[in-house]
């Protein structure tokens, strides 16, 4: 069964970086496909479990973990195994 997902650009990237001035030092590592593609999900509200078991996602890996740290996203990484989705928001109203 699949699901259909928004397209969001919820999360900005550096890629226009990337290309522009691709020798220079930049804050966030290149995006890959797998990354945007969970972080369009997470952009929706969703908390996504991603299973990078596969191959090398090095790349993969460390453009989420930044994103992560850049929008202060739940980041948990056990073994091959990623979950990130966005911080619950919590509405308090004092009597």
């Amino acid at each position: 069964m699949s699901r259909e997902l928004k397209v969001s650009s919820g999360y900005e990237d550096c890629d226009v970086e990337w290309q522009n001035e691709p020798n220079e030092v930049h804050d966030l590592p290149r995006s890959t496909s797998t990354g945007k593609t969970v972080l369009n999900a997470v952009a929706q509200g969703d908390n996504i479990c991603v299973n990078l078991d596969d191959g090398d996602h090095r790349a993969t890996i460390a453009y989420l973990d930044a994103m992560a740290k850049e929008y202060n996203l739940i980041y948990v990484k056990e073994a091959n195994r990623i979950l990130i989705g966005p911080e619950p928001e919590i509405h308090c109203d004092a009597v």
